[in-house]
């Protein structure tokens, strides 16, 4: 597949997007049932450059990604209302970044 396309799975969960060598690649919007619905880039089907995701829980990222992790700088809010906006590396809060917790 090349081009822009549609993609739905048995269980209800779809892609919507660019395609490359039938990879995901370039712009595209991911739903998948029971777990999270993602918008954003993607680079060889990893999640990269700018994108947000929003988890089922409430949890959501907003920020940069590289090699299907948040990488760079992002904002990461949890269901419980805490937050952290700052640097991750990984995947995981790295660097300079203000967390702001309920507890005080």
């Amino acid at each position: 597949m090349h081009g822009t396309g549609y993609l739905i799975l048995e269980d209800g969960s779809f892609y919507d997007g660019e395609w490359k060598n039938s990879h995901k690649n370039g712009f595209g919007r991911e739903m998948v049932i029971g777990s999270l619905i993602y918008k954003g880039y993607y680079s060889e089907a990893k999640k990269e450059g700018e994108g947000i995701i929003a988890w089922d829980n409430g949890n959501y990222y907003k920020g940069n990604w590289s090699d299907d992790k948040p990488n760079g700088k992002g904002k990461m809010k949890w269901e419980s209302g805490e937050k952290y906006t700052g640097e991750f590396l990984n995947g995981m809060m790295h660097g300079f970044g203000i967390c702001v917790l309920l507890d005080g």
